[in-house]
């Protein structure tokens, strides 16, 4: 059972993270909470646990400072976070950080979290299992090069230092024919990512080994070059190039090699790749910063097209911090959300449309970071589920979980518009008006209703339901309540256990002469004579 520590400064939304779901079902207890960040490192300390959930403002200290300060202490843990619509520029900190995900707090979904934590435990269980497997095999680890060789180069572009002394010395030893003098770094990231759905529990591996081996190939005809799978979908080249070339003829080599690498993959594997290529720099100890300028070429692919290959000079600071998000772009989102909120309550289909033209112009005329489009997709499901439950055929929060590209979320978001304009058409709105107006007079058949009552919770006129409902269900309004009401009398009358007087309150109506005239209407019996044949 992996360990969760809850931070929120509100006992009520505490006390909603831990009732919605069944925790322990997913392999998670909860035990310890804290109301801001101090008391959270105080808890943090005694329990240690494996993840947090965090709310982001919060009194004393906040949720940046609370994951920052136990990041620096080189406390080891996953992360959540818990935030508010408005919190965009404050989630995009925290997904810097290291988030794993982030949890709307005000649209609690327990699905969405159950989703969450299910990634979440996969992990756990996957880096549980990696050092029980070190520990318990460390003499058989060490005496296989080929894994001493990973763990080694890992090591180094996750920031591991050594001296000059030991390098060299694992270098000979593992036989690693790389130059400090001019070392780069190269991710490839699967574009395809059903690629993997062919492969199931372990067979996972075969991918990634495949991956490997047709990469370790063709590096044979590349100068120096070692491969090897960082995570899930992540697999790192660390590249020793020749100094003695031009940055241009060097460019062009690592072209002729990631071209070949694509081209390898599509025809044995059937999926593109996207590549990141940092700039070149001196030392095995620099390698960490070559890591982190794929990364970043990486992360700026988002905007580009499926098997980019991007260099890590090409972009600018300026530039990846503008793919980071600005302010000004999240305002502007909020404001959209906030007025399709409005026109969604109102039904208007002009608004609607209007919205979805503005975010057309943010998403396609910007530089708009994959969080903020994704967060922005999310909060949309969330909208617009309660009021049009069968607008997605598929689970809309696993397909966009799919997404990697900018225009694969343009895309969702343009098919998202066809078919709420078509939910917002004249005829289907009909249909949803008689449709909640049905659910109402089943909800209240007990107590007065009257077509001016259910009008009024439709907000439409009396006159437009009552033609309205004659046009959609071919009988008036008054006749469905009455069928309403003796459908609920029968059932009363089987159970033998009522007298009709009471039936008759229970069913909304206050005088029982007028309950048996109505239900001799409907029926053609009364009702005493159908509770007499029911017991036969």
């Amino acid at each position: 059972m992996y360990k969760v520590l809850l931070v929120d400064d509100e006992m009520l939304a505490r006390v909603g993270i831990k009732l919605i779901i069944p925790w322990e079902e997913y392999g998670f207890e909860i035990i310890a909470e804290a109301e801001n960040g101090q008391k959270a490192i105080e808890a943090y300390q005694q329990v240690k646990p494996d993840l947090i959930l965090t709310d982001i403002k919060m009194p004393v200290s906040d949720g940046i400072d609370l994951i920052k300060r136990l990041k620096g202490e080189g406390e080891i843990f996953k992360f959540v976070v818990l935030s508010s619509y408005e919190d965009f520029s404050y989630v995009k900190e925290m997904l810097r950080l290291g988030a794993e995900d982030y949890i709307l707090k005000l649209e609690l979904n327990p699905d969405a979290i159950i989703e969450i934590l299910k990634v979440i435990k996969q992990k756990l269980d996957q880096e549980k299992k990696e050092v029980e497997e070190r520990i318990g095999s460390e003499k058989q680890i060490y005496s296989n090069r080929s894994v001493m060789k990973e763990k080694f180069l890992k090591d180094l572009i996750l920031g591991w230092m050594y001296d000059d002394r030991e390098i060299a010395e694992k270098l000979k030893f593992l036989n690693l024919k790389l130059s400090p003098k001019h070392l780069m770094c190269i991710i490839l990231n699967i574009d395809n990512l059903e690629v993997y759905n062919k492969y199931k529990g372990n067979d996972v591996y075969l991918l990634n080994f495949s991956v490997v081996n047709i990469v370790e190939e063709i590096l044979h005809n590349f100068t120096w070059g070692y491969i090897f799978c960082m995570n899930s979908n992540e697999f790192v080249i660390i590249y020793s190039s020749q100094s003695t070339i031009s940055r241009l003829e060097e460019q062009e080599k690592i072209l002729q090699l990631t071209d070949r690498i694509k081209g390898t993959l599509i025809k044995f594997l059937g999926t593109s790749v996207t590549i990141g290529i940092s700039n070149p720099h001196a030392h095995f100890n620099n390698l960490n910063k070559c890591y982190i300028e794929a990364q970043k070429a990486i992360k700026s692919s988002f905007n580009s097209r499926h098997g980019s290959t991007i260099f890590y000079h090409e972009l600018t600071e300026a530039q990846y911090l503008k793919n980071l998000a600005s302010e000004d772009l999240s305002i502007k989102i909020q404001e959209e959300l906030r007025s399709l909120q409005d026109a969604i309550d109102n039904l208007d289909a002009i608004k609607v449309n209007l919205f979805f033209d503005g975010m057309d112009r943010i998403t396609q005329g910007s530089q708009i970071p994959k969080e903020m489009i994704k967060g922005v997709c999310l909060t949309l499901i969330i909208v617009l589920k309660p009021s049009f439950p069968d607008l997605w055929e598929n689970d809309p929060y696993e397909q966009i979980d799919q997404f990697s590209l900018k225009l694969q979320f343009i895309t969702w978001l343009q098919n998202l518009r066809k078919a709420l304009m078509h939910y917002l058409s004249a005829d289907v709105i009909e249909t949803r008006l008689i449709r909640r107006a049905k659910q109402y007079i089943r909800d209240h058949y007990r107590d007065v209703v009257s077509l001016e009552i259910v009008a009024e919770q439709l907000t439409i006129t009396a006159n437009y339901l009552s033609v309205l409902f004659k046009k959609q269900t071919g009988k008036n309004f008054i006749y469905y309540v009455s069928h309403v009401r003796i459908e609920k009398a029968k059932e009363l009358l089987k159970s033998n256990q009522l007298k009709n007087s009471e039936i008759a309150r229970l069913i909304g109506y206050e005088n029982e002469f007028y309950f048996s005239r109505v239900f001799k209407k409907i029926t053609g019996s009364t009702p005493q004579d159908f509770k007499n044949n029911a017991k036969y």
